[in-house]
């Protein structure tokens, strides 16, 4: 999942009194909302932000005593990057496209009416050359873990003077 991002976890409990999160190694715990009843089976849901690879873990208490718990390893993975070269091209002329990706899926680079699949599980970078323009573009380049970036490559008149 793309770093600072938000983090669904949902879990189940039965005849827990209580349930707490906890951020591990160190980390303070985070909160379980919901009120949990004896025979409550209805899920529970918190919001957390990971940074890099974290572990969490949720512990489900009946009475006093700790009845249950779980944990979940989280990876965190940089966003695709994408960069067009040059920014700024006049109205037919052409332009590169270099793309990053760390995650290693499948995504879709889609602009100028064409779509591209890139396996990042072959190359974690490339370039896609030589795409003839005739008017502003945004790209943007998707990948269902690591998320979506876009670039604009500026297209300006003929003989523009900038």
């Amino acid at each position: 999942m793309p770093t600072n991002t938000d983090l669904t976890l949902v879990w189940e409990s039965n005849n827990a009194s209580g349930c707490q999160g906890i951020n591990i190694p160190g980390e303070p715990s985070f909160p379980v909302t919901g009120a949990l009843a004896p025979n409550d089976s209805a899920p529970v849901v918190s919001n957390i932000d990971p940074n890099e690879e974290d572990k969490y873990e949720i512990i489900c208490y009946s009475g006093s005593a700790q009845s249950a718990s779980k944990n979940a390893f989280i990876e965190t993975v940089d966003g695709p990057r994408l960069t067009p070269n040059p920014r700024v091209i006049e109205e037919g002329d052409e332009v590169d496209l270099h793309w990053e990706i760390t995650s290693g899926e499948e995504c879709t680079l889609s602009g100028a009416g064409q779509t591209w699949t890139i396996n990042a599980l072959v190359d974690t970078e490339g370039d896609i050359l030589d795409i003839v323009l005739e008017a502003t573009t945004v790209f943007t380049l998707s990948c269902p873990l690591a998320g979506d970036t876009t670039a604009n490559v500026e297209v300006v008149p003929k003989g523009y003077e900038t």
